[in-house]
């Protein structure tokens, strides 16, 4: 069994959620720096963990990294929306989501899509949420594919900054700046 202190550096609190297969799951890696908690209560039956985040004279920020494996995985987006449905419960706190949700025919700018019936129902979990997109341009190239790794959030940040410089397909680090 690999430990987290021998793939992340020991300044770093994870919050991950392994597969029960082959691959690998989604994380949520914060600085050590900053209290956090992990949000076991808000996780459903589908690739998706929560943490808190708490800062000092603001409302505390809930994080999330999502993953839908496949585009007709319709029982990924229902369990992401139960998982949206408990974190809407607690009151005056910020939401940030950021995953891969595997929606080729969505158009991120134009907030355009093929009609199907898998991409209504992520516009409608958007909508019942309060979550709007914030990163609209693809966070890595793949020949053939049009990726859709974003971050939906519920607040008031002046800037979301996705970094470069990390392996294609294996790390969204967003930078936060929060409005004062």
């Amino acid at each position: 069994m690999i430990t987290d202190s021998q793939i992340f550096p020991p300044e770093y609190n994870i919050f991950q959620k392994d597969r029960n297969c082959s691959g690998g799951g989604v994380l949520v890696a914060i600085k050590d720096t900053y209290i956090t908690t992990a949000l076991r209560e808000l996780q459903t039956d589908c690739e998706i963990v929560w943490c808190k985040l708490e800062l000092i004279g603001h409302n505390a920020i809930y994080l999330s990294s999502y993953y839908n494996p496949k585009t007709s995985n319709e029982n990924g987006y229902l369990e992401l929306e139960k998982s949206l449905t408990r974190a809407n419960n607690i009151k005056n706190d910020l939401i940030i989501m950021a995953g891969d949700f595997n929606l080729l025919s969505w158009g991120w700018k134009t907030k355009t899509l093929t009609p199907t019936n898998i991409q209504h129902k992520f516009t409608d979990i958007l909508d019942d949420h309060g979550l709007q997109q914030m990163v609209e341009e693809p966070t890595r190239e793949l020949p053939f594919r049009q990726e859709t790794s974003r971050s939906c959030r519920r607040g008031k940040f002046d800037t979301i900054n996705v970094d470069s410089g990390v392996p294609q397909g294996s790390v969204l680090a967003l930078r936060l700046t929060y409005m004062k």
